[in-house]
């Protein structure tokens, strides 16, 4: 059995009533369930409300370990969020994040300190009222759990994507010297002034960054909606 956190990375409908559930969990690292009836009319205490993307769960599962499903035996709020589900800018950056994580999170192993870097993030995401440096900060701060934080020592005028170094000259992997600029102050800490189409510039610098570190890295669906901070 798993007793524990986990958090919700995708849940994808299954024929008609059922889900099938993906979840980076504190114990054993990502698993995925199936959630039996989830949008029926019968007495279902596990609803689909429970599995919007990075819902706070405590769950009892099983964990039988032979390539299937697992499935839930409990399932119950760790912590209910205040704004996220009712904030339209708050909402789609979760929708965002989590779509990212469900490319990035692969291990069926515990990780005691992402865990805890993705919840407190999301405690802070739920609370804070600057959203719009949050995506950017978050992104960067990911790629230090997933073994590619960048190099920012160098006093070098071009970010090199492929080796997440700044360096003197262009190649077929840097940044223009003005992305590597804001990609700078990013890492910083310089970020707060960023114009929209400055935060546009450094998040797609930063996706472009993910893609070269991360097999089959795609850019998320759900890019779009974040045009309320981007412009």
């Amino acid at each position: 059995m798993i007793p524990g956190k986990a958090l919700v990375l995708s849940a994808v409908r299954y024929q008609e009533k059922s889900l099938v559930v993906s979840c980076f969990t504190a114990e054993i690292g990502r698993k995925s369930f199936f959630v039996r009836d989830a949008f029926s009319g019968k007495a279902n205490k596990f609803k689909s409300s429970y599995f919007e993307p990075l819902t706070q769960l405590e769950i009892v599962a099983t964990n039988k370990q032979k390539g299937t499903l697992e499935y839930f035996k409990e399932v119950k709020l760790h912590y209910a969020y205040q704004q996220i589900p009712h904030h339209f800018v708050k909402r789609s950056l979760a929708l965002f994040l989590a779509e990212i994580l469900n490319q990035v999170i692969k291990e069926e192993e515990a990780n005691d300190t992402l865990f805890a870097f993705l919840e407190n993030s999301l405690l802070i995401l739920d609370e804070t009222a600057e959203t719009a440096i949050f995506p950017l900060q978050f992104l960067l701060n990911l790629s230090s759990y997933l073994g590619f934080y960048p190099d920012f020592s160098a006093e070098a005028s071009f970010f090199d994507l492929k080796y997440g170094v700044f360096q003197d000259h262009e190649s077929d992997y840097t940044l223009s010297e003005s992305e590597s600029q804001l990609f700078r102050n990013l890492g910083l800490g310089n970020s707060n002034n960023f114009t929209k189409l400055e935060r546009r510039a450094v998040l797609n610098s930063i996706l472009e960054f993910y893609a070269h570190h991360i097999d089959h890295f795609k850019r998320p669906k759900s890019l779009d909606v974040l045009a309320e901070l981007f412009g």
